[in-house]
């Protein structure tokens, strides 16, 4: 499986994405916006893993760009119109170290890989938003254009030519007293064709 140039990977996913406002240094958000989660189709282009010698450490790249529009806040586990909404879009660029705990030589095998990544990160956003934790119910604005960070965390698993894997990615800016990110989580189910 080391020598192909890319992979194109079809298939469905299972996705969830949301804006999360924070207060710098916080571990909980003061309000999240998001639609929930969805059932869509995925492309995937993926450059090749690449192995650190005959280890079973290696590294890809994984890069995502979207634009969104979510108009729903998320209050425990119910989404509500509280006539608040952010659009915008947001792209990420990490190099993701991973540890592979299959047969790296074989595609024929099934392989687990487990990864994490950590790079650049881009995020445009306006709108506003409803501070729910605490009961506060502040309202707040914000236009945010700002590169920063990005986070990568992979799950990837291969039998033969199909794919299973979880990614949990997105940027993170701070501005001011704030922190805003976007938390983008998918599970796909697909199929991978290598050239």
């Amino acid at each position: 499986a080391e020598n192909y140039g890319f992979m194109i990977g079809v298939g469905i996913s299972s996705k969830y994405v949301s804006f999360d406002v924070y207060r710098a240094g916080e571990s909980t958000p003061e309000g999240t916006l998001t639609e929930g989660e969805y059932l869509t189709y995925f492309l995937l282009l993926g450059s090749p893993y690449r192995y650190f010698g005959e280890s079973s450490f290696g590294y890809y790249f994984e890069m995502g760009y979207s634009a969104y529009n979510f108009d729903r806040q998320e209050i425990g586990d119910n989404l509500e119109d509280l006539r608040t909404s952010v659009n915008g879009s947001y792209f990420y660029l990490t190099p993701v170290l991973f540890y592979d705990f299959g047969n790296r030589h074989s595609q024929r095998d099934f392989t687990i890989k487990l990864g994490i990544g950590y790079g650049l990160g881009y995020l445009k956003a306006s709108g506003d938003i409803i501070f729910t934790r605490d009961s506060q119910n502040t309202s707040y604005s914000y236009n945010i254009n700002e590169w920063g960070e990005a986070f990568s965390m992979m799950l990837d698993s291969r039998y033969k030519q199909w794919i299973f894997r979880i990614i949990a990615s997105g940027p993170e800016i701070t501005k001011g007293d704030f922190e805003y990110n976007i938390f983008d989580i998918s599970i796909d189910v697909g199929y991978a064709f290598h050239f």
